[in-house]
């Protein structure tokens, strides 16, 4: 795909390698800050956690000897108070935490824009924030397993305190990087309007979208079924799946103004055919496939896609003829796409 480069001198060429590395090392310096911010909460369960089973193994132990006494509906009001507090205190904790992760990606964007030399209504320098911004998030990936690990001597428990890790702060990595990817596609909407016919500023607020479908289609971020038990109901929530419609119908419309620019780019038909493929528009992503073969008729991979979503479709007797292409190019997947024969229904 050919790329137009904005004229006159670039803001951020001057110093490149410069930028690159003092923007990594904020990065780094926010991972040590988020961690920290995490500490609080876990301290915050673990005391009640242990304080819960104190008193629980104590009230079973004397139960005998308590019954006898009054201090046994002490012992047992002191149960019931510990709980009520532990829920009162954790419902005050999530409500304060979203403002403290607002807060922390506040900071790293000024400290970003000061790197940057950031200046408003610069289209590079609303560009540079938004990679930086998804520098953030990409950084954040796998990041709630690794908030907890397990002294050395016990190093066996490294899987579970990974899990641990995953149940306990999952939502946190997760709105973290919706924050994120939220702000760079803030910043590229600005670049796009500081140069409206710009394909690299359209490119980049494509794949900004596609980035967050990416996050929305998969919130917990990992394919393991224990780790998805874990994880709770709410990641499948009309809110996030409307959510992920929006910004894939948004990636869409970006990626039918480059088709306009550039209407011969295989590249942008593909980047189409996903995000129909994703809104379950099989006929849609069926017409980019077979534009893309126009464009390319050798590209096996594009024919073998294209016959799954016939046989999808219903359309079997063309893929059938897409099987018997494939077969007789003696392509390695011929046998996988005739698995999908009979798939519609």
């Amino acid at each position: 795909m050919m790329i137009i480069q904005p004229e006159g001198e670039s803001h951020l060429k001057k110093k490149p390698f410069f930028v690159s590395e003092q923007l990594s090392k904020l990065i780094d310096d926010f991972q040590i800050k988020f961690t920290k911010m995490m500490w609080p909460y876990a301290f915050f369960h673990l005391f009640f956690l242990t304080l819960g089973l104190f008193e629980l193994t104590f009230f079973a132990f004397f139960f005998t000897f308590l019954s006898e006494h009054s201090l046994g509906a002490f012992a047992l009001s002191l149960i019931f108070l510990t709980a009520f507090s532990y829920f009162i205190l954790r419902l005050y904790y999530q409500t304060r935490k979203p403002e403290q992760l607002k807060e922390l990606k506040k900071k790293f964007a000024l400290k970003a824009k000061e790197i940057l030399d950031y200046q408003e209504g610069n289209s590079e320098c609303h560009a540079a924030l938004a990679d930086a911004f998804c520098r953030l998030a990409q950084s954040l990936n796998g990041r709630e397993h690794c908030f907890y690990k397990a002294p050395k001597l016990f190093s066996r428990l490294n899987t579970t305190v990974e899990k641990i890790s995953y149940w306990a702060h999952w939502n946190d990595v997760y709105n973290m990087k919706e924050m994120a990817l939220n702000a760079a596609v803030e910043e590229y909407i600005k670049s796009v309007k500081c140069e409206a016919t710009s394909l690299e500023a359209h490119t980049a607020l494509a794949n900004a979208y596609i980035l967050l479908t990416s996050l929305y289609i998969n919130p917990q971020g990992q394919e393991d079924e224990d780790e998805k038990r874990l994880a709770p109901s709410s990641i499948h929530s009309t809110a996030i799946q409307q959510k992920f419609r929006v910004a894939a119908e948004k990636a869409i419309e970006e990626f039918k103004i480059l088709r306009d620019y550039s209407p011969n780019d295989p590249w942008i038909h593909e980047q189409l055919a996903y995000s129909y493929c994703d809104l379950h528009m099989p006929s849609e992503a069926i017409a980019e496939y077979e534009q893309i073969l126009l464009l390319n008729p050798g590209d096996t991979e594009m024919l073998y896609k294209l016959g799954v979503l016939y046989f999808q479709s219903g359309r079997t007797a063309q893929g059938l003829h897409v099987y018997e292409q494939l077969k007789s190019s003696h392509y390695k997947k011929a046998e996988m796409l005739i698995s999908h024969y009979g798939a519609y229904s």
